[in-house]
Parts: structure tokens; C-alpha cells; sequence
């Protein structure tokens, strides 16, 4: 849902080709999936890193450098070229650099930048070795190979070669100075062949461990693509879209697996809080309470907004989200999920409307009828109530019912519960003739058959009774007048 390219999705901040905006932190912290493929998502974090990895080099190299200029003003002697105002130069250059490309530089010309700065370190580490008369003795000379390590790492394999074949020539020139008389420096042709062979184990050292830095963050980027496409497709199960706010509670990001999914147009959401947003489906109290929630930076879950959908049905939503801090701890905005639960809500409806209907059949119904477990009361209908003697439903409830069998009735009722409470809903028994007592002692014989049903607390049992008491009575009257007849008759001629 949110892993693929099925996925429509709208985003208030947008990223370009090639390196993301310098403000990118949402970039890496959003879920939002976006229509392209997981290898796409994977480069844009390669990029969104790397960027990230730039404007440190940036900031280091702006108080490095300038620390290094005046270090190397300070210490400078009057016997120098250039009175040793060259290497400061450079440094001090190399310090506005830095400074400018952090205040203005534009996130796709930031490698090229780097690039050029890295090979000015390298100038100014040369100017060093030959200002002060050290050549390849110079202590700054040592500063190329890691120099070639950070370019690799952060650019590339094919820069820091660029990076490496610079520091092969400024080595060659040096050499060749020395050798030639140009830079006078008091050391052997032997100690000379020695360092540069030095000098160049350093740079394919540095080549080196920039490429294994380098391969360690393609595989961190990697794994870390495995597992917000792994943690998309378990939020995909669980909702149908995905938003985010920023501090001022304005959507910045909605993602839905179908268009219409979320029940508002994504693009007249993007930039407003939900207070300005039309038909978002909540009462002005409700409103008011979300809003409150916001502001207090609490989070809610199970909103249930109602809309209507494009075809004019209504619809039922349920919001969740969570407000967002970063280390500092500073609020950041809010992220959250949403799911259509209309076919809930429906059925829920229908439910309850069922057992509305239930209840008030069971009231209304004439046969006496008892909702009981084991034989305890949860519920009885007013006739059930008239016909064992209550008067009060609550006096009722929770009452032993076969404490009103005479005895002998009641183990044989108990055995009938016993049987239908292991059988599956619906199940039945056949009708059985039972003599009671009431709550005053009159006695009654009844016929009663139960039901195994599916009550709000779980399965249940549904007892019928139907009072024969005076049908009984009118039967033993019968038989009663009939025997007086059969004394009256006269006696049949002989």
C-alpha cells in the first residue's frame, strides 16, 4: 500500500533530482510512500546522507581552515615568499568558502563545491610544504591521503581517484623541485625516494579507506530501505493512509492506497490545519477537542470522523497520530495513520439495531422467557417474571431458577442444562413438563423447551416455558366431573 508504485501521494515539500533541499529532515523521518521504486527510495536516501555528510564537511572545514590561517600567520617567517602570506591565503579562503556554502550553496552544486574545496586543502597543504622549505618533510604533506579518504567516503570512488591522481602530482612536482634545486631542503636523495614512496602508501591508503567508508553507508542505506519498506508494508496491513503535520499542524503529507481512500481531496488538504479544511466530518465540539489536543501536543487514536465520499455515501474514518519530537526534545509536528471504517460502523449499527429488536421482542413477547447460564438468571420478559412471582426484573436476575423446581424436577432440569450448555449455538431441546413453586409457594406445572443462543456476555441458554397450570386444573375438573357422571347414570335395563 504504501511500498509501490500504486500508491497516490501528495507531499507539501518535494524532492529534486540529484541532491534533497538542505532542509531535509522530514525527508528522512517521513513514511510517506512515494511512486517510485524501492531502488529509487533507496538512492534518494543515498542522497538525502550524503548531502547531509557534505554540509558537515562544510561547517568543519570553515573553523578548521580558519584556525590553521591563523595559526599559519602567526608562525610565519620573514625569509618565506611572500613574506609566508600564501599558505594563510589559501586557508583563509578555503574558511569563506565554507562559510558561503552554507549560507547559500544550492543542494545540487554541493559535490562540485566539496570537490573544488578538497583540492584547494590539498593546494594549501603543498603551499605549506613549500613556503616553510620542508618538501615532502612537511608534516601537511600527510593531510593528502586523508583528505582523498574523506573525498571518497562522501563522493565517490571515481572522485577520490580524481582526489588521489592530484596527490600523485603534487608529490612528482615536489620531488622533482627538490631534485632539480628549485626547493632547497637539507635532506638525501635517499630520504627523499623514501618519503614519496611514504607519502604515496598514505594516498592509496586513504583511497582505500574511503571506499570501504564509502560501501559501509551503501549497505547501512540499504538495510535501512529493507526496513522502512518492511515497516510500510505492516503499516499497509493496518491502515489506508498515512499523513503528517508540521509544528504549525498544517498537512504536509498524505499518502492513500486508493484515490478518494481518506474521503477529502488531497490536494485542498495540503498547507491547512484541520480547522480550515471544509466537511473534515467532525461537530464544532469535536472540532474544539481535536484542536485542544493538538495544542497540548497529546495524542489521540480512534477519531471517528463521518463524510461523504465522492459517490455521495456517507463514509465513517477513524484518525490516529502521534506528535513528533526530535532529541532535543523540540515538538516537531504530528504523523498519524488513518482507516475507512464505514463497514464497521454499519455493522455495528446493524447490531445494535438487531439487538434492539431482540430486546424488545423478549419484553413484549407473552411466553414466559429466561436468559440464564447453568441455570443462573441474566435476564428475564415480564411474563417470565409474573409467572415465577417477581416483581422487580433486578430481583430476579442472578437467582438460582431451578430453585424453584420441586424436587426431583430441579436434578432433572440441572441434567438438561448440563446437556444443551455443551452443545453450539442453536441448538435446541425437545419440550419437557415441569412442576414449580413460586416466590409465594403456589405451586405450577409448566412445559418448557431451551435454546442455545449467542448472548452479549457469550453463548447462553433461552429457556420457553408455557404455563399449564390451569389447563391442569381444567383437565382434573374434567376427569372429576366425569366420575360424578358415571355414579348418576341409571343402571341399564335387565
Amino acid at each position: 500500500m504504501f511500498a509501490g508504485g500504486c500508491l497516490r501521494s501528495r507531499t507539501l515539500t518535494s524532492e529534486r533530482s540529484g541532491i534533497v533541499s538542505k532542509d531535509s529532515l522530514d525527508d528522512l523521518s517521513s513514511l510517506v510512500g512515494q511512486d517510485v521504486t524501492p531502488g529509487q527510495r533507496s538512492a534518494a536516501l543515498e542522497r538525502s546522507v550524503q548531502w547531509r555528510s557534505i554540509r558537515l564537511y562544510f561547517r568543519a572545514n570553515t573553523w578548521i581552515a580558519l584556525l590553521v590561517g591563523l595559526l599559519l600567520l602567526l608562525s610565519a617567517a620573514p625569509n618565506e615568499p611572500l613574506h609566508g602570506l600564501v599558505p594563510p591565503a589559501i586557508a583563509g579562503s578555503l574558511s569563506l568558502l565554507g562559510l558561503l556554502s552554507m549560507w547559500k550553496l544550492p543542494g545540487r552544486s554541493g559535490r562540485a563545491m566539496m570537490m573544488l574545496m578538497l583540492i584547494l586543502a590539498m593546494g594549501l597543504a603543498v603551499s605549506i610544504a613549500v613556503s616553510r622549505q620542508l618538501g615532502l618533510h612537511a608534516i601537511s604533506m600527510a593531510a593528502l591521503g586523508m583528505l582523498v579518504a574523506l573525498g571518497t567516503s562522501f563522493l565517490g570512488l571515481r572522485n577520490g581517484l580524481i582526489l588521489m591522481a592530484v596527490g600523485l602530482l603534487a608529490l612528482a612536482g615536489l620531488s622533482g623541485a627538490e631534485l632539480s634545486g628549485t626547493l632547497i631542503v637539507d635532506h638525501s636523495q635517499r630520504g627523499l625516494v623514501s618519503l614519496l614512496i611514504g607519502h604515496s602508501v598514505l594516498l592509496a591508503l586513504g583511497l582505500g579507506l574511503g571506499l570501504g567508508s564509502l560501501r559501509m553507508v551503501k549497505r547501512s542505506v540499504m538495510e535501512a530501505t529493507e526496513r522502512n519498506s518492511r515497516f510500510r508494508d505492516l503499516l499497509s496491513m493496518a491502515a489506508d493512509w498515512y499523513w503528517e503535520m508540521d509544528r504549525e499542524y498544517r498537512f504536509t503529507h498524505v499518502s492513500e492506497d486508493k484515490p478518494g481512500a481518506s474521503g477529502l481531496d488531497l490536494q485542498g488538504r495540503i498547507g491547512k490545519a484541520p480547522w480550515e479544511i471544509e466537511s473534515l466530518g467532525l461537530s464544532v465540539e469535536e472540532m474544539d477537542a481535536h484542536r485542544a489536543d493538538l495544542e497540548s501536543h497529546r495524542p489521540f487514536h480512534g477519531m471517528v470522523a463521518r463524510r461523504l465520499g465522492t459517490d455521495g455515501d456517507a463514509r465513517y474514518v477513524s484518525v490516529s497520530g502521534e506528535p513528533r519530537f526530535d532529541a532535543q526534545g523540540n515538538f516537531r509536528g504530528y504523523w498519524g495513520v488513518g482507516r475507512d471504517v464505514t463497514h464497521e460502523v454499519q455493522a455495528e449499527r446493524a447490531v445494535h439495531a438487531t439487538e434492539t429488536r431482540y430486546r424488545e421482542l423478549f419484553r413484549r413477547s407473552p411466553s414466559p422467557l429466561v436468559l440464564h447460564r447453568w441455570g443462573r438468571v441474566l435476564d428475564a420478559n415480564p411474563a417470565a417474571m409474573a409467572m415465577f412471582g417477581y416483581t422487580q426484573r433486578s430481583s430476579m436476575i442472578g437467582q438460582d431458577l431451578f430453585s424453584h423446581y420441586e424436587p426431583g424436577d430441579d436434578e432433572r432440569g440441572r441434567q438438561r442444562t448440563a446437556k444443551i450448555e455443551a452443545m453450539a449455538v442453536g441448538a435446541m431441546l425437545p419440550m419437557a413438563e415441569f412442576r414449580l413453586r413460586t416466590l409465594s409457594r403456589r405451586a405450577r406445572l409448566v412445559t418448557a423447551t431451551s435454546v442455545r443462543v449467542d448472548a452479549t456476555s457469550g453463548p447462553a441458554t433461552l429457556s420457553f416455558f408455557i404455563d399449564q397450570t390451569e389447563a391442569s386444573r381444567a383437565q382434573d375438573a374434567l376427569r372429576r366431573s366425569e366420575g360424578l357422571l358415571s355414579h348418576l347414570e341409571p343402571p341399564a335395563p335387565m
